[in-house]
Formats: C-alpha cells, sequence, structure tokens
C-alpha cells in the first residue's frame, strides 16, 4: 500500500485550477504534483490559524517542540492559545 500511495503522490497535478494555485504561490512546474499540493493544503490551514496544521508542518520541517504529557490537554487550552498567538502575529 505504501507504494501505492508513494506512485499516487509523485503524479503530476491534474486538476487546473490546483495547478495554478500552486504556480501563483511560486512552485516551480517540476516541484509541482500531488504530493506538493497536499503540503499546501496543510500551509493553506496553518496560514488560517488552524494549530494542528501548525504543529504538522512543525514536524515536517524538524521543529518539534517537547510538550509534556498532559500539558496539552489543559481545559484552559494554555498551549494552543499560545501556539494560536504565534501563528497570528505580524511580522
Amino acid at each position: 500500500m505504501r507504494e501505492y500511495m508513494e506512485t499516487i503522490l509523485d503524479l503530476p497535478i491534474s486538476d487546473k485550477r490546483k495547478f495554478n494555485k500552486l504556480a501563483k504561490m511560486g512552485v516551480k512546474v517540476e516541484d509541482m504534483d500531488n504530493e506538493m499540493l497536499m503540503i499546501a493544503a496543510l500551509w493553506d490551514k496553518a496560514c488560517t490559524g488552524d494549530v494542528s496544521a501548525a504543529k504538522e508542518i512543525r514536524s515536517i520541517i524538524g521543529e518539534n517542540v517537547h510538550i509534556p504529557p498532559g500539558f496539552d490537554d489543559e481545559p484552559d487550552g494554555l498551549f494552543d492559545a499560545i501556539a494560536e498567538a504565534v501563528l497570528n502575529r505580524e511580522v
């Protein structure tokens, strides 16, 4: 199954709108495939404040932050509030 998934991810993008969206983002044509499309969708979610998408991006690029067990489950959602504030800060 892994091989099949890798095949699908390596396929070129067949939807013209999705292809154009990546082009507008500045992605090189030779880098456009379903895997890049999936990463761009994750990026879009993170940019709207989706904390889990931002955490996944950090994981992908190797910037995992160690979170003590139970810290993220606090009822006040402190970690999520901090992560959201960082995502929404103006640079």
